[in-house]
């Protein structure tokens, strides 16, 4: 900053004040001008966590950012964003979420008839599936089993399975009854859930086949799903 005032002559002079970090040589005569120079650390700014550098030339600020270390894809290709939140701070996608849930029954019955049609739906149960993430759809693996105990008469028969697939059949081919007749199966598959959603997910259990006075007393399940969100 310069302070400036011209007296009765013509002649005026200038008193010449440096600010921080600078200083000021001479006293602005033609035989020793001014010379005003900066510090080393001139333009220089503090900064906090997470950058580099202070805003000097060849020391620009930056973020502090690790080197990508992935060598089958690139940065521009698989990586995530940053944001920054109300509050001013810097945030990352979000974190990525895995739950489990699971339901059982097990029913008994006064040996119902088995019918003779293929594939007769039986019972249908459900499992409330819910995706814990707003932002984002999940992912879920399904796996159910079913277990029917079948009383097969001498030369009787009876299927049972899942949906649409007929996954098992009995025959007795003996001259005697054969009682609780059982074998367990398992299907596994896969469904989506959008953000914040809930999946009512069935089981529809079928049988079919039956000959012979064959009977089922019993219907055993399990329903689990495994939900990811990434």
């Amino acid at each position: 900053m310069a302070r400036c005032g011209c007296g009765g002559s013509d002649r005026c002079s200038c008193a010449v004040v440096a600010g921080d970090r600078v200083t000021v040589e001479g006293n602005g005569s033609p035989s020793s001008p001014y010379v005003i120079s900066a510090g080393e650390d001139a333009g220089a700014v503090e900064t906090g966590a997470g950058l580099t550098g202070d805003g000097r030339d060849g020391a620009p600020i930056e973020a502090n950012v690790s080197s990508w270390p992935y060598e089958g894809c690139t940065v521009d290709e698989a990586g995530g964003q940053v944001y920054v939140d109300a509050t001013g701070q810097l945030r990352g996608e979000p974190r990525s979420l895995a739950t489990y849930v699971q339901d059982s029954q097990n029913v008994t019955y006064d040996d119902v008839d088995v019918p003779g049609d293929y594939n007769e739906p039986i019972e249908t149960r459900t499992l409330t599936i819910e995706n814990p993430d707003p932002c984002r759809e999940a992912f879920v693996v399904c796996e159910v089993e079913v277990d029917i105990d079948f009383n097969l008469p001498a030369g009787s028969g009876a299927a049972g399975g899942i949906l649409t697939d007929e996954m098992q059949y009995f025959a007795n081919t003996g001259s005697g009854a054969a009682n609780d007749v059982h074998g367990q199966v398992t299907k596994t598959y896969n469904r989506t859930i959008p953000a914040g959603e809930t999946l009512e997910e069935p089981l529809q259990i079928v049988m079919g086949r039956g000959t012979g006075g064959a009977t089922y007393n019993r219907v055993q399940s399990f329903m689990r799903a495994f939900v990811f969100v990434l």
